[in-house]
């Protein structure tokens, strides 16, 4: 059977995948042969995976796109806040009060409530 697909091991290359595929799978060749086309085989296939798939390379433009749109939003919504609402503006009034509470303290009344006697 082999024998009908293929007559010399110098055809191994011009043949088909399918057609070394069938070729290997039959088993009726010479070891020579056998090796050959075991290589040619296996140099199509990974040629075959060595090519990367069409979608990677706009999938990788699409991401860094979106990463780059993203940033600038972050970025413009920053902007956009007022100064008094950002939170390095809240926290400063808010420890100045509290400061001014603290020195602003009375003390503790030291004298009796009315009608305790001691």
């Amino acid at each position: 059977m082999a024998d009908k697909i293929i007559a010399k091991i110098q055809d191994i290359p011009k043949l088909s995948d399918k057609e070394l595929e069938r070729y290997l799978e039959a088993g009726e060749f010479h070891e020579t042969g056998h090796e050959f086309a075991l290589q040619e085989y296996n140099r199509r296939k990974l040629a075959a995976i060595a090519k990367s798939h069409w979608t990677l390379t706009p999938t990788f433009i699409v991401a860094v796109a979106a990463l780059v749109v993203a940033g600038l939003a972050a970025y413009f919504l920053y902007l956009s806040i007022p100064k008094e609402a950002q939170p390095s503006a809240l926290s400063q009034p808010f420890q100045t009060e509290l400061n001014s509470q603290k020195t602003n303290a009375q003390p503790a009344p030291t004298t009796k409530p009315p009608g305790v006697i001691k």
